[in-house]
């Protein structure tokens, strides 16, 4: 198979089973400065060399590439061989190549912080967006696209296109319709004009006035799953309001460890 073919089938895959569009541009990325490494090497993706693939991960290791994104290109090559090239031992093949990751660490803001936070903020969409993060657990992503028919239904659209609901306790959800209302322009989006960086700036904003370091619009996702949890809620449940497929994505990646007591959910 041809190195642009391989590509193409990759990409088309991709599409198909549903990757967003930066997931794609990633993955496709990264595979093109594998073959290019391959060509460098007078080698073939057909014939499969671990000692070619060893020295690939060696180099790039070298070149300072964080394990992380060690970590993340070796599941794009192991895509690319088993699902492109159908070489369906590959995962055994790959075994010797170990990659450790530093623990990732949970962070969040307390209850009491986060709200703080959305009450330092002076801008009345800006407080809605926030709260949107925190109250309803909603991607930076999705906020774009919000629409009244979301908040009437108590369900978005969320990453790959998945429907889903959402924990949006009826208080702001009146909020939101109430500022789609009373605006001057007509649409059917909630936040037509606030895109991701305007959120990531506001928020940085507000929090460094607080003296709160690192704090980004996933920081309030990442709250809202661990003081639901903390408050009593269901982890499964929590992981439908979150939009993951699999409970153990939540626990691992979101759930930490916080004194939080707060029956009452967590709006305000």
């Amino acid at each position: 198979m041809e190195y642009e073919e391989a590509l193409y089938k990759m990409k088309r895959l991709l599409t198909l089973n549903e990757f967003s569009k930066n997931t794609i541009k990633v993955y496709l990325f990264y595979a093109k400065n594998y073959i290019n490494y391959l060509k460098q090497r007078n080698a073939t993706l057909e014939n499969f060399d671990r000692d070619v693939i060893e020295d690939y991960f060696l180099k790039i290791k070298e070149d300072g590439i964080s394990p992380k994104s060690r970590s993340l290109i070796k599941t794009i090559i192991m895509f690319l061989y088993r699902d492109i090239l159908r070489i369906t031992n590959i995962r055994d093949e790959l075994t010797s190549i170990r990659i450790k990751l530093a623990k990732r660490e949970v962070r969040t803001l307390t209850h009491d912080k986060a709200v703080s936070l959305i009450n330092s903020i002076t801008n009345k969409e800006e407080i809605l967006v926030a709260k949107c993060l925190y109250i309803i657990g909603m991607r930076v992503g999705e906020i774009p696209n919000l629409t009244v028919k979301n908040v009437k239904e108590k369900r978005i659209i969320g990453k790959g296109n998945k429907e889903r609901s959402v924990f949006l306790p009826d208080a702001l959800a009146e909020k939101l319709l109430d500022f789609n209302k009373n605006r001057n322009i007509k649409t059917d989006l909630i936040f037509p004009y606030c895109r991701e960086r305007r959120i990531q700036k506001f928020i940085k904003k507000y929090s460094e006035k607080m003296g709160l370091e690192n704090i980004t619009p996933h920081t309030l996702r990442k709250s809202f799953t661990t003081n639901m949890i903390n408050s009593g809620e269901d982890p499964i449940i929590i992981s439908r309001y979150l939009g993951h497929d699999d409970v153990h994505t939540t626990e691992k990646h979101y759930i930490g460890k916080m004194e939080i007591k707060n029956k009452n959910g967590l709006y305000f």
